[in-house]
């Protein structure tokens, strides 16, 4: 949780300072703080496993350059797990980098729709321990992102919101694991789930 007060209190900061400047906003930094569910059996496991879902805290930041109502930028995102191999301590991070376009769409004064697409490459790192003795995996993939949000847009054009994005097409390349003798690893590569979450976003 300090990283992610820490991460909005940059953003806030930025922002406080750009606001003082009068020039055309063509760049654009946000933040989202919010909860992530990968589900359809995924491969965040390293191992065989059959929970419908996986749920925790996820954050991201983005940085883009707009031209009229469209912005191309840069994302970088994380979020940690723990999995329901519970009886190994496994833990998985994903971190996950790429490209992204959103189109925003004025509503009124105050308010404006966005919606906008991303691929990305993730790396997906596990933790373990077995029979005394503790392990780590890495595993690289990649995945498509659709997204959907409203945000409420402040007097300085800086703006905070909600939103929704809806991952598809996720997979890892690595196949063999290597797992200590004994455990039985995850045949699954795919995945796919949703992320809802709040933003906040300057524009400079």
């Amino acid at each position: 949780m300090k990283k992610v007060i820490v991460m909005l209190a940059c953003v806030l900061a930025i922002g406080a300072a750009s606001a003082q400047e009068n020039k055309t906003q063509k760049f654009e930094l946000g933040a989202n703080v919010g909860i992530t569910t990968f589900n359809n059996y995924s491969a965040l496991s390293l191992f065989q496993d059959a929970a419908d879902s996986y749920s925790n805290w996820s954050e991201s930041i983005h940085f883009g350059y707009r031209m009229d109502n469209t912005m191309y930028g840069l994302k970088l995102g994380y979020s940690l797990f723990s999995t329901s191999a519970v009886a190994v301590n496994e833990r998985c991070n994903q971190l996950k980098f790429g490209v992204m376009l959103r189109r925003y769409a004025k509503i009124n004064n105050r308010f404006e729709g966005l919606f906008g697409l991303g691929f990305n490459a993730t790396y997906w790192g596990n933790t373990f321990s077995y029979l005394g003795d503790d392990y780590s995996r890495s595993r690289w993939g990649m995945d498509a992102e659709f997204e959907i949000g409203l945000n409420y847009v402040l007097e300085d054009g800086n703006y905070f919101g909600v939103r929704a994005g809806y991952t598809v097409s996720g997979s890892t390349f690595k196949k063999d694991l290597d797992l200590p003798t004994g455990l039985n690893a995850n045949d699954k590569r795919t995945y796919g789930g949703y992320t809802l979450s709040l933003q906040y976003g300057i524009r400079f």
